[in-house]
This record gives C-alpha cells, structure tokens and sequence, in this order.
C-alpha cells in the first residue's frame, strides 16, 4: 500500500497510478534471489495500464503476495531450469487481465487457491473478490496465475 501512496503522490491526477511503474517500483523492493542464492530474470510486459486507487491497491495487494510467493518456492535450491518472473498486464473490453508467471517447479495438478491454507494465497484471493475478479492457475511449466477484473473500481464503487 505504501508503494500505491508512492506512486499516487507522482501521479498527474491523484486519482489513479501507472501501473508499470507499480510493479517496477515492487521488484526493486524484492530481493529477487532463490534459496540457493541464484539471481530471478524479471520481466515487465505491463504497458499504458492505469489503475484508479479503488483498484490499485487490491490489485498491488494479490500482486505482491503472487510475486513473493514465486520467489520464495517456485525454484528450490538446486533448481537448474531457467528462473524468470513475468508480470503482464493488459486491457480487453473493459477489463483488466493480469498474469503472473514463473518457469519454476510449478504446482501439484490439484492445486486450488481458494483452498490452499497459506496466509499470502488467502491474502491474494481476498484482494482478488474486493476487484470483484476471478484467479484461474493455468498449466505450466511452472506456475500462471491469471487475474481477470473489471477496469475501474467495480460494482459498489
């Protein structure tokens, strides 16, 4: 939330945040190593995305919960595969289509979100339904998160 009042206070507008520089401003918070000290290639295919606040912050929220959960467990020491983070972000037809990508170990075929106990996947499913948005894991390699919500601050906003 701090790095959405940061780039707020940048913003021409007040009112809403540039996405790509969002998600720049967060990998340069991350320590972007694996457990075996290997350095993450990151890429941001985010472009021309502008999120209003009421968006911005769930959205950073199930972003960074995403983005750290891939780099604490997607390449286990000793993992020889290519280690890349993507981070896209796209507009279609008045919504927002968000995927967070790695090329790591991947996820069991019956892995759910919404069930899964741990504090981060509960944290990013919750900020996903206050975007009134869905999260689908698509197959890998590796794991694909894709977030799907509408452009602008939803039903009630």
């Amino acid at each position: 939330m701090a790095l959405v009042h940061e780039e707020l206070y940048f913003s021409p507008d007040l009112a809403s945040i540039d996405f790509r520089s969002y998600v720049n401003e967060l990998l340069t918070g991350q320590d972007l190593n694996t457990s075996d000290r290997q350095s993450i290639e990151f890429t941001n295919n985010v472009v021309g995305i502008c999120l209003p606040i009421e968006s911005a912050v769930p959205c950073g929220l199930a972003l960074n919960e995403l983005v750290t959960n891939a780099i604490q467990h997607a390449f286990p020491a000793g993992w020889e595969g290519e280690r890349r983070l993507t981070i896209a972000m796209e507009n279609k037809g008045g919504n927002n289509l968000l995927v967070v990508a790695d090329t790591g170990v991947g996820f069991p075929p019956d892995f759910d979100p919404a069930t899964a106990e741990t504090l981060g996947m509960q944290l990013a499913c919750t900020a996903i339904r206050q975007l009134h948005g869905t999260l689908t894991v698509e197959p890998g390699p590796g794991a694909r998160f894709r977030i799907e919500f509408p452009d602008g601050p939803g039903p009630e906003g």
